[in-house]
């Protein structure tokens, strides 16, 4: 791409903000986070079951699943 074809100015969608884990500057790269070691410690807390995300649906805990045997 020639120094023509380029966009003169780059439009950030994004606001940047501080970081969910280390409370740093944030990056377009890595957004919301800083850098790729905190989104692999987002991920590693995903992952783990650190992170979850609550059910609408009710759990009926007296009712045993059916078995195929």
């Amino acid at each position: 791409m020639s120094e023509e074809d380029k966009p003169a100015d780059v439009v950030h969608l994004r606001q940047l903000g501080p970081c969910p884990i280390c409370k740093k500057t944030s990056t377009q790269k890595y957004h919301p986070f800083c850098s790729s070691h905190c989104a692999n410690v987002d991920l590693g807390r995903w992952l783990n079951g650190v992170y979850t995300v609550p059910s609408q649906r009710e759990e009926n805990r007296d009712i045993e699943p059916e078995t195929n045997e």
